[in-house]
C-alpha cells in the first residue's frame, strides 16, 4: 500500500509540474502560475504523508485522541526528515568523498629543488602526520612531468625535482591548474618551498659564480608568477648545514626542544625586502657571536673551540649571495630563509680556512669526516610554527584582497541587477499580456465581421484573405516562437491560448480554404482547352482528396499557383498569401472528399493523347531541381571570369545540376528506382493500367524520357554558352588584362572549354546526342598534341591571342600611342592591313565554330573599337589645336556665315581656311577622309563590322558642308576662290529706261528689250571689288547704288528680294529702290548653291567631333 501511495504521489507531482509546460494540456491556466504549482505540490505531499502515517499506525490499537494524533504525525515527519539527513550525511562521509573533502580543506605547498638538495630528508624530519597518497597519484597520472605527492593531516605537498638546463613545461602547469580546480581551490598553491644546498650557496659566494641549482629555481618562480597571476609566498630552506665545519660543535649543547625550533630569518610584508634581509641577517650573526663566549667556556677541546669560533663567519659567507639574489630578482613574496640539518653524513668543510689557504697559496687542509649523531636540527617545528600558520598569506595580500573585493562587489551588483531585471521582465510580461488581450479584443470584432461578410457560396480564394488576416493577427500574438524568452516568466503562460488558437486556425484552413481549393481544381479539370501540363497537375491535386493516403498534399501547390496567376492578375501579393496558407494547410490532415469520377475520366481521356513520358519527365525534372545545387560559372571558372566574360542574362550563368555530367550520372544510377516510381505515378494519374512487372513499366517510356532529357540538356548548355560575351576593352590596360586572363593555362576560357567538354563529350547515345551537338566546340578544347611540333587548333588560336596581347603592350609603351592607334585604325578601316594582329584574329574567327567564333570576333571588335577610340582622341586633339582656333578667330560670326555684315571674313582668311591648301581641307584630308563614306548624298561614317569613328551626325553634316564650300568656291583645288554664274534680266519698271549692273570688270545692261543671259566669272579676291547697279529714266536722270570691298556681290544679294527658285542653284533677285525696280534670274554653274545664305548661316563647326 505504501508503495502505491508513493507512486500516486510521484504521478501527481509530475502532472503538476510537467503537463503545463511540456504537454500543453487544455484549460490548465490555474497550473500555469508557479506559486499555485508549489502550493499544490505541498498539499499533495502533506496528504500523502498523512495516508502513509495512518497506514503505519492503523495496527496500533484504539484510535488516539486528536491532539495526540497530530503530535505523533509531527514526530513521524521529524523522524523521516532526520533519517533523510542522516542518509545524506553518511553518503558524504564515504571514503572517496572524505578524501576529496580533505584535499579541498588542506593547504597545498610545492617543494622543489635539485635532486640532491635534501627535499626527502627535510620532509622525513618535518613532524607531519603522513597519509597514503595512492588516491592522489591515481588522479594525477595525466599531468606528465615527474612529480611525487606527500599527503598528511596538515597539508598536501607536491615534490618536484628541478633540472639545471630545462624548465618545467608550461603544459604541465596548465594541466595542474585544471586538476586543482577539481577540489574548488582558489589558488594552485598556498606556498612554495625551495630547498638549496648550503655548501653550494657558500661555494657560489666564494667563487662569485651563480649556483647551478639556483637558475631552475628562478625559472620556476617566474613561471608560477606568470601563470597564476597571484604572489605566492616563498620559503628558502638551506639544507646540509651540518656539513659546514663547526656546525655540530656550535650547537652541541642544544637540547632536543631547542633543536626542533626553526632557525633562520622571517620577513614581514615590507616593500623593501632587501634592506630587511640585511638587517635580519646581521642580527642573526650578532646573536651567533654573542653565544660564542658561553659556548667557548664550556668547551674543553681546543680544536673544537677553533671551529666554534669560526662558525659565525662561515654562516656570514652566504649573506652576500642571498643579498644579491634578492636584490636582483625582487622576490617580495619571500617569507623567510631557514637553516636546517637532516642528519647528513660526509665530510665537514671549512670554507673560511679554505679561502685563506687559497689567498696565501697555502696547502688546503683536508676535510674531516662528520660523524652522524642521528640528530636533526631546526626542522621539526618549521612546518607547524612557520609555514603552515602562513597558509592563508596568499589570500591576505593587497592584490588578493582587491581581487576579492571586486568579485564580491560584482556579485552583489549582479544579484541586485538580476533582481531588478526580473522585476522589470515580470512587469513587462504582465503589461504585454494586457496589451495582447487588448489587441485580441480589437481584432475579434473585425474577425467576426469578416466571417459574417464572407458568403459560404463564394469560391473566390482572394476573398478569404480578410478572414485569415484578422485571425492570423490574433494567432501570431500567442505563437510560442515569438514569446520564448518571456514565456516562462509570465504570470499566465500562453500555452493553452495557443493550443486553442491552433485548433481554430486548423479549423479555418480545413473548412474555409480547402473546400474552395477542391472547387478550383474541379473548375480547372472542366476546362477542355487547358494546357495538358496544367491539366495533369490539377488532376494530381484532385487525387489528394481521395481516401488513399499515399497522395502528397504538396501536389495542390502547382495547379493553384497557375489558377491564381490567371484569376488574380496584378495581385501577386494576394497570390503569395494564398499559397502560403495552402502550404500551411498541407501540413494538417486533409479530409477526403467524394471525387467526380466523370470529371476524372474526361481529364484522363484528354491527357492520354499526350505521351506519358512527357509528364513523367516533368516530375523527374521538378524533383531534381528541388534537391540538387547549381553550377555557378563564376565559381567554376575562377576569379577572372568576370574580367573576361559578361552575360546578357546573369541568371543563366547558373546551370542546374540536373543538366551536368554528374546530374546525368545520378539520374542514370537511380534510373530504375526513380523511373519506376515516376512512371507508376504517371500511369496511376492518367488511369493507365500498370503492368504487373515493375521493371516493365519503363520499357516503353525510357527512350522517350532520355530524348526529352537530351533536348533539355542541349538547350540549357546552349543558353548558357550563347549568353556569354567578351567584356569590352575600355582602355589598353583592360585589353591586356583580359588577354592575359584568356592566355592563362587555367584561365576562364580554358576552364570554360574544358567544362563544356567534360559535361558533353561523353553523352552520345541514340536518344541523347549531346556529344554530336557540341563536337565542333569540343575539338577546340585545350589538349596535348600526340605528334611532336604539331599544334592543336587551340594552340593556333592562343598564338594569335598572344600576338594581339604583345601588340597592345607595345602600343601602351609607345611614346605617342594615340597617333599609332590612328594610323592603324586608318589601315584597318580601309582594309589595307591584312597582316595586322587584329585582322589575323578576325580572319581566324571566321573559321571557328560557334560560340568561339562569336567570342574571338568580339575580341577583334573590341580591339578595333579600342583603336578607333584612340584615333578619335587623336583627331579631336588635332581638331582643337589646329582647326577650331582659326575657325573661331576668323570665320565664326563673320559674314557671309553670319547675316550681320558688320564683321566680314577676309578673302585671305576664307581661302586659308576653306581652300584646297587651307586649314580645314588639309585637316579633312589627313584625319577625316579615311573614316568617312562620301558615296551617299548624306555622308556616313566608314564602318567595319558596324564599328566606326563614332562621330556625331552634327559633326558629319558640318564637315560635309565645309567640304562642299571648298568644292564650290575653290574649283581648281587651290587657294584661289572664284565662282561662275549667269544673270538674265527679267523685269524693268516702266519709269526706268535702262538698268546697268557692274560686277568688277564685267557688266550687264538692259533696256526693255530681249532678255539675254550674260555669263559671269567672278574671282573672289582683294578688298577693292565694287558692285554697282544703276538706273536711268526717260528724263535722263540716273540713280545708282554701289557696294565696295570683299564679298560686295554677296552683300548686294543679301536682301529680302533675293529668293531661291524651285531648282537648286537658281535664284530670283528683285531689286527696288524708290521709284526703280528690276528683276534678275541668276543660275550658278552646275546648279551649285553658291548663294544659299541659309546654308552658309547654318555652318557651325562643333567643339568636339
Amino acid at each position: 500500500m505504501s508503495f502505491l501511495i508513493t507512486i500516486i504521489t510521484s504521478a501527481l507531482l509530475g502532472a503538476i509540474w510537467l503537463l503545463p509546460n511540456y504537454l500543453h494540456v487544455v484549460n490548465e491556466s490555474i497550473f500555469a502560475n508557479i506559486i499555485m504549482q508549489i502550493v499544490l505540490s505541498g498539499f499533495v505531499v502533506v496528504i500523502s504523508s498523512l495516508f502513509l502515517y495512518k497506514k503505519k499506525s492503523s495496527g496500533a490499537g484504539a484510535n488516539p485522541p486528536k491532539k495526540l494524533y497530530w503530535q505523533k504525525f509531527w514526530n513521524y515527519i521529524k523522524k523521516i526528515t532526520l533519517k533523510t539527513l542522516g542518509t545524506i550525511k553518511s553518503y558524504s562521509q564515504t571514503h572517496i568523498r572524505q578524501k576529496n573533502k580533505l584535499l579541498k580543506r588542506l593547504p597545498w605547498f610545492l617543494i622543489a629543488g635539485n635532486e640532491q638538495s635534501g627535499k626527502s630528508c627535510l620532509l622525513l624530519q618535518s613532524n607531519l602526520n603522513s597519509l597514503p597518497t595512492d588516491y592522489l597519484t591515481e588522479l594525477s597520472k595525466g599531468l606528465g612531468y615527474p612529480h611525487q605527492w606527500h599527503l598528511s593531516k596538515e597539508t598536501v605537498l607536491l615534490e618536484m625535482s628541478l633540472k639545471e638546463n630545462s624548465a618545467i613545461p608550461e603544459n604541465f602547469w596548465l594541466a595542474f591548474t585544471k586538476f586543482s580546480r577539481r577540489f574548488n581551490r582558489k589558488t594552485a598553491f598556498n606556498g612554495v618551498i625551495f630547498t638549496i644546498d648550503m655548501i653550494e650557496v657558500i661555494t657560489s659566494a666564494l667563487s662569485a659564480k651563480e649556483s647551478s641549482q639556483l637558475l631552475p629555481l628562478k625559472t620556476l618562480l617566474n613561471q608560477l608568477n606568470n601563470l597564476f597571476k597571484v604572489p605566492i609566498p616563498v620559503y628558502f630552506i638551506l639544507t646540509k648545514c651540518d656539513q659546514i665545519a663547526g656546525f655540530q660543535e656550535y650547537f652541541f649543547d642544544f637540547s632536543k626542544e631547542a633543536r626542533e625550533q626553526p632557525w633562520g630569518l622571517i620577513f614581514s610584508r615590507s616593500n623593501d625586502l632587501h634592506n630587511e634581509f640585511v638587517k635580519e641577517f646581521d642580527n642573526l650573526i650578532i646573536h651567533l657571536k654573542q653565544r660564542l663566549f658561553g659556548r667557548l667556556e664550556n668547551e674543553p677541546d681546543a680544536g673544537r673551540k677553533i671551529k666554534i669560533t669560526c662558525f659565525p663567519e662561515q654562516i656570514m659567507l652566504c649573506k652576500k649571495w642571498l643579498s644579491e639574489f634578492i636584490l636582483s630578482h625582487g622576490y617580495t613574496q619571500l617569507q623567510g630563509v631557514f637553516f636546517t640539518s637532516s642528519m647528513q653524513q660526509g665530510q665537514a668543510w671549512d670554507p673560511a680556512i679554505s679561502m685563506i689557504a687559497a689567498q696565501y697559496h697555502l696547502p688546503t687542509p683536508s676535510n674531516e669526516a662528520v660523524e652522524s649523531q642521528k640528530k636533526a636540527y631546526f626542522i621539526k617545528q618549521l612546518f607547524p610554527e612557520i609555514i603552515l600558520p602562513k597558509k592563508n598569506w596568499v589570500f591576505q595580500t593587497a592584490d588578493w584582497r582587491q581581487r576579492n573585493l571586486i568579485i564580491n562587489r560584482a556579485t552583489l551588483s549582479a544579484v541586485g541587477l538580476l533582481s531588478v531585471l526580473a522585476i522589470v521582465v515580470l512587469s513587462f510580461s504582465f503589461i504585454k499580456n494586457q496589451r495582447s488581450l487588448t489587441v485580441v479584443k480589437e481584432y475579434i470584432p473585425l474577425y467576426e465581421q469578416a466571417v459574417g461578410e464572407f458568403s459560404i457560396s463564394n469560391r473566390n480564394l482572394v476573398d478569404l484573405l480578410p478572414v485569415f488576416a484578422n485571425f492570423k493577427r490574433i494567432y501570431n500574438l500567442y505563437q510560442p516562437a515569438n514569446r520564448s524568452i518571456l514565456a516562462n516568466l509570465e504570470l499566465y503562460q500562453p500555452w493553452s491560448i495557443h493550443h486553442q488558437m491552433d485548433k481554430i486556425w486548423q479549423y479555418n484552413l480545413s473548412n474555409l480554404l480547402i473546400p474552395r481549393i477542391f472547387a478550383r481544381l474541379e473548375y480547372l479539370l472542366q476546362e477542355p482547352n487547358l494546357d495538358p501540363e496544367i491539366t495533369y497537375q490539377a488532376l494530381k491535386g484532385y487525387f489528394v482528396f481521395s481516401p488513399d493516403s499515399t497522395f502528397d498534399g504538396a501536389w495542390l501547390m502547382n495547379p493553384i499557383a497557375y489558377d491564381l496567376s490567371i484569376s488574380s492578375k496584378n495581385q501577386q501579393n494576394y497570390q503569395q498569401q494564398i499559397l502560403n496558407y495552402l502550404q500551411e494547410s498541407a501540413t494538417y490532415p486533409i479530409k477526403p472528399r467524394t471525387l467526380n469520377q466523370t470529371l476524372i475520366q474526361q481529364a484522363q481521356l484528354r491527357l492520354k493523347s499526350i505521351p506519358a513520358a512527357q509528364f513523367t519527365y516533368y516530375e523527374l525534372k521538378q524533383l531534381a531541381e528541388q534537391s540538387a545545387h547549381q553550377i555557378d560559372l563564376a565559381d567554376s571558372l575562377g576569379e577572372h571570369f568576370s574580367t573576361v566574360f559578361y552575360s546578357d542574362h546573369p541568371e543563366t550563368n547558373k546551370l542546374p545540376h540536373f543538366y551536368t555530367l554528374q546530374g546525368y550520372a545520378d539520374l542514370k544510377s537511380n534510373r530504375s528506382k526513380e523511373f519506376i516510381q515516376q512512371s507508376a505515378q504517371t500511369y496511376r494519374i492518367l488511369g493507365i493500367n500498370s503492368k504487373d512487372n515493375p521493371n516493365a513499366l519503363t520499357v516503353d517510356m525510357t527512350p522517350a524520357l532520355w530524348s526529352l532529357y537530351g533536348t533539355d540538356y542541349i538547350q540549357h548548355w546552349q543558353t548558357v554558352i550563347n549568353s556569354l560575351h567578351i567584356s569590352r576593352f575600355n582602355d589598353l590596360n583592360q585589353g591586356i588584362q583580359v588577354l592575359n586572363s584568356l592566355l592563362e593555362t587555367n584561365g576562364p576560357l580554358t576552364k570554360l572549354l574544358l567544362l563544356i567538354k567534360d559535361n558533353t563529350d561523353t553523352l552520345n547515345t541514340n536518344n541523347l546526342p549531346v556529344a554530336q551537338e557540341f563536337a565542333t566546340i569540343n575539338n577546340f578544347a585545350p589538349t596535348i598534341s600526340l605528334k611532336k611540333n604539331q599544334n592543336t587548333p587551340y594552340d593556333d588560336l592562343a598564338k594569335n591571342l598572344h600576338n594581339l596581347r604583345d601588340y597592345f603592350i607595345s602600343l601602351s609603351n609607345a611614346p605617342d600611342a594615340e597617333q599609332t592607334e590612328f594610323q592603324d585604325a586608318v589601315s584597318i578601316i580601309n582594309n589595307k592591313s591584312s597582316n595586322h594582329p587584329i585582322m589575323l584574329l578576325r580572319h581566324q574567327a571566321e573559321q571557328l565554330p560557334m560560340p568561339l567564333r562569336q567570342w574571338v570576333t568580339e575580341i577583334a571588335d573590341n580591339s578595333i573599337r579600342l583603336l578607333l577610340q584612340g584615333a578619335r582622341q587623336n583627331v579631336n586633339k588635332n581638331w582643337q589645336n589646329s582647326v577650331l582656333p582659326y575657325y573661331r578667330s576668323n570665320i565664326y560670326g563673320h559674314f557671309p556665315f553670319a547675316l550681320n555684315d558688320s564683321h566680314t571674313v577676309t578673302l585671305d582668311n576664307f581661302s586659308n581656311f576653306f581652300g584646297g591648301k587651307g586649314v580645314f581641307y588639309q585637316f579633312y584630308q589627313t584625319y577625316l577622309a579615311p573614316f568617312i563614306n562620301n558615296n551617299h548624298h548624306t555622308w556616313k561614317l566608314a564602318e567595319i563590322d558596324n564599328l566606326n569613328l563614332n562621330l556625331s551626325n552634327t559633326a558629319i553634316n558640318q564637315i560635309q558642308l565645309a567640304v562642299m564650300i571648298n568644292n564650290m568656291y575653290f574649283p581648281e583645288g587651290d587657294n584661289k576662290a572664284s565662282i561662275k554664274f549667269s544673270i538674265q534680266p527679267l523685269f524693268l519698271d516702266p519709269e526706268s529706261s535702262s538698268v546697268n549692273l557692274q560686277l568688277a570688270n564685267q557688266s550687264l545692261a538692259y533696256r526693255h528689250g530681249p532678255q539675254q543671259s550674260i555669263p559671269f566669272i567672278l574671282p573672289i579676291e582683294g578688298d577693292t571689288q565694287q558692285v554697282v547697279i544703276a538706273f536711268s529714266d526717260f528724263q535722263g536722270q540716273n540713280f545708282s547704288k554701289s557696294i565696295e570691298g570683299s564679298w560686295s556681290w554677296f552683300k548686294m544679294l543679301n536682301s529680302p528680294g533675293f529668293t531661291q527658285d524651285k531648282i537648286p542653284g537658281h535664284y530670283v533677285w528683285n531689286y527696288s529702290d524708290k521709284n526703280h525696280r528690276a528683276s534678275f534670274y541668276i543660275v550658278t554653274e552646275n546648279n551649285q548653291p553658291l548663294f544659299d545664305f541659309k546654308m552658309l548661316k547654318e555652318f557651325r563647326l562643333p567643339d568636339t567631333l
